[in-house]
């Protein structure tokens, strides 16, 4: 796992020097960072503008999947559980449908999130696909995550201002036969700390505080 690493941080210090455009020591510094630490206990709290009370993401519990440490996360009432894999941060996706109120999973597993180490530029796609059929009725469902990721450099919060800042973008869509939606979510991780801001929908939520967990 050492030699990958250092051999993709070796790539992208060659890209970037041939480019002229950043000091190699930064690049080793973000890759290097832990841009999403995730500890048991750990919260982070934001306040919005249009709002004074602040929300949280709060790591609330874990549990094991073999080698693995799954953390449980919630943030306004919606539970996000996490964990790292070959540098990456996956998430567990579960989407049902209620034909005649009977509930039909469609999807019920682990997806990249994240991936690791964060580069300007980079994108990913992690696309899941199944055709279910139940009571007769056939379901061709879909799931595509995209990301991309931007390098934004300082990003003033409450909290202070944060440097190395990375700006992901999570588009997803769903698609159940001829139906679809999109969802989006835009987040602003610092090294060391994690999302110091998150967009979701109109909303927008800044960092106030950050307490690293156990």
């Amino acid at each position: 796992m050492k030699k990958i690493k250092i051999a993709l941080i070796s790539a992208v210090i060659s890209a970037f020097s041939i480019t002229g455009c950043m000091d190699p020591a930064d690049v080793v510094f973000r890759a290097n960072s832990d841009y999403f630490p995730l500890t048991l206990l750990s919260s982070w709290f934001y306040v919005t503008p249009s709002d004074s009370d602040t929300v949280s993401l709060q790591v609330t519990d874990y549990y094991e999947i073999g080698d693995d440490t799954v953390f449980v996360m919630d943030f306004r009432g919606e539970t996000w559980e996490l964990f790292k894999q070959n540098g990456n941060v996956l998430r567990h996706y579960r989407f049902s449908i209620y034909p005649a109120g009977d509930e039909l999973v469609l999807e019920d597993g682990f997806r990249i999130f994240l991936q690791m180490p964060l580069v300007d530029g980079n994108s990913w796609e992690d696309t899941y696909a199944d055709t279910v059929t139940f009571r007769g009725i056939t379901y061709n469902y879909r799931h595509k995550l995209k990301g991309t990721v931007s390098l934004q450099g300082n990003l003033l919060t409450p909290y202070g201002e944060m440097e190395n800042v990375y700006k992901v973008e999570i588009s997803e869509e769903f698609r159940v036969n001829d139906r679809d939606s999109l969802d989006t979510l835009i987040l602003f991780f610092a090294p060391d700390v994690g999302p110091v801001t998150i967009e979701e929908g109109t909303e927008v939520y800044k960092l106030v505080d950050y307490r690293r967990g156990e």
